[in-house]
């Protein structure tokens, strides 16, 4: 095989030789004003390559599904509808206490990969415990995030990830991804068009306090949480429950053996490499408060840290290893060059990632968004 005609190497070198042109770095931004005038861009990047669509409704259609009562608080159903023949499901908990005149914190949950919204809210299985699989899921306890958040008094709004669970269609999301794609949308910015009229809807409720709304994210929900976090400025917090690291990375460094190409069509947002990486999208939302429960590669969450630090706000950003990781004289690579062609399963150690404990960390997440919504 002859190198100099590879275009997998012509590839990997787009990646190596072109880092995104809105990246965040702290050695060039430097001052208050070209850290908000970077912010402004990558915001408007952000929009921009979501795709969303031109024939959006001005007010999305909601119709009210049903309610039932629970101990101390009520599962309600709606549908939601904010372009012509869409319409998607969500779960609403609403904490008995609450009323017009008591207002309470509003927070959306975002599912990962295809954990339906009923295990978000306890619905799927009254009888939760930690380890123990619920319909193929494992910890069903930590993962139903709504359900805690409206044990604490706060609204809770849940929903499935496009193409999972009553959404589901003929095909795999992968393949509705790719179709999306062709023409001209993709399934993030579908996502994020979506939660962001299920935001704006939770918002006018008048038992909401639209001044104390979060997002709470896990896995595959994180990627729509940190565009919405830009983008919808009533976002107060966010609870980012995914190790931190920067994909451009991650497809140097698992090139060969083993290609990264994001799980498939569904994290695939056209250009968006061009532009930015993971941690650029979460450095950009600074000052406001920032959870990442699941650490990551040590070099990123401290570039966030910077960006943090140069809003003003370094108290807002908080990032949690692992559990296994918390003690960095278990973090053996913290700081050492990722090098090419490592597997993804090498790669998490580079990112101090333990895989089979990746789950919503509540009790992390729920204390730490109580206190950055209430404060």
């Amino acid at each position: 095989m002859n190198d100099r005609y590879r275009t997998d190497l012509f590839v990997q070198h787009l990646y190596k030789d072109q880092p995104g042109k809105l990246r965040f770095d702290p050695e060039k931004i430097r001052t208050r004003e070209d850290f908000e005038s970077w912010k402004e861009q990558v915001r408007e990047k952000a929009y921009e390559l979501m795709q969303f669509p031109e024939d959006a409704y001005e007010e999305a259609k909601v119709h009210f599904l049903y309610s039932r009562q629970r101990d101390g608080y009520r599962v309600e159903k709606y549908e939601i509808s904010p372009e012509p023949e869409l319409w998607v499901p969500f779960l609403l908990l609403v904490p008995d206490s609450v009323s017009a005149e008591k207002k309470a914190p509003g927070v959306l949950c975002f599912p990962g990969w295809d954990v339906p919204k009923e295990m978000l809210c306890g619905e799927e299985s009254m009888n939760l415990c930690y380890g123990e699989p619920v319909s193929g899921i494992s910890y069903p306890f930590s993962n139903a995030m709504a359900l805690h958040y409206v044990r604490k008094g706060m609204v809770a709004l849940a929903c499935d990830n496009m193409g999972t669970c009553e959404q589901e269609g003929l095909y795999d999301r992968q393949q509705f991804a790719l179709k999306m794609i062709f023409k001209g949308r993709n399934y993030v910015g579908l996502s994020v068009f979506c939660r962001w009229a299920m935001f704006q809807w939770l918002a006018k409720q008048e038992y909401v306090d639209e001044d104390r709304m979060g997002l709470a994210a896990h896995s595959l929900g994180t990627e729509t949480s940190m565009f919405l976090a830009l983008l919808e400025p009533r976002v107060k917090a966010v609870s980012h429950n995914d190790f931190m690291s920067d994909n451009e990375q991650r497809i140097i460094s698992c090139f060969p053996p083993e290609d990264f190409m994001f799980g498939g069509h569904i994290h695939i947002v056209p250009s968006m490499h061009k532009w930015f990486s993971f941690p650029d999208l979460i450095a950009a939302f600074a000052p406001g408060p920032m959870l990442l429960s699941e650490g990551g590669v040590q070099d990123d969450l401290e570039r966030i840290g910077k960006a943090y630090a140069l809003a003003g706000a370094p108290e807002n950003y908080r990032y949690v290893h692992y559990p296994e990781f918390q003690d960095p004289s278990n973090r053996k690579f913290d700081h050492v060059r990722i090098p090419e062609g490592i597997t993804n399963e090498e790669y998490f150690r580079y990112a101090n990632v333990v895989p089979e404990h990746h789950y919503y960390k509540t009790e992390i997440c729920i204390p730490w968004m109580e206190k950055a919504l209430n404060s």
